[in-house]
């Protein structure tokens, strides 16, 4: 149920490989979506990581950052980042209902 978020934000995560019922739905709203990973995570598989960068721009309105040595974490540069996406994403009161 897309329609029913107003942003998306993927901290050091992945999409499935296989189709979900809401992709149609999602490639023609291009929602808002954050995704934040570090270059050095090493938890992530890297074919993750390549469906993800595949993904994401072909459902979404993507901003994704890589943070240089960041394993699998969130750190202060990801929670800045993330804070301005959301500033931007989601205007303060704005409902997703």
């Amino acid at each position: 149920r897309p329609e029913r978020v107003a942003a998306t934000a993927v901290l050091g995560g992945f999409v499935l490989g296989a189709a979900q019922p809401a992709d149609p739905l999602l490639r023609r709203m291009k929602p808002e979506a954050f995704w934040a990973r570090g270059d050095a995570d090493r938890v992530i598989a890297t074919p993750a990581v390549e469906r993800t960068e595949a993904w994401l721009p072909s459902h979404t309105t993507l901003t994704a950052r890589v943070y240089p040595g960041l394993g699998h974490a969130i750190d202060q540069r990801v929670l800045d980042d993330l804070a301005v996406f959301l500033a931007a994403a989601v205007p303060l009161g704005a409902s997703t209902i």
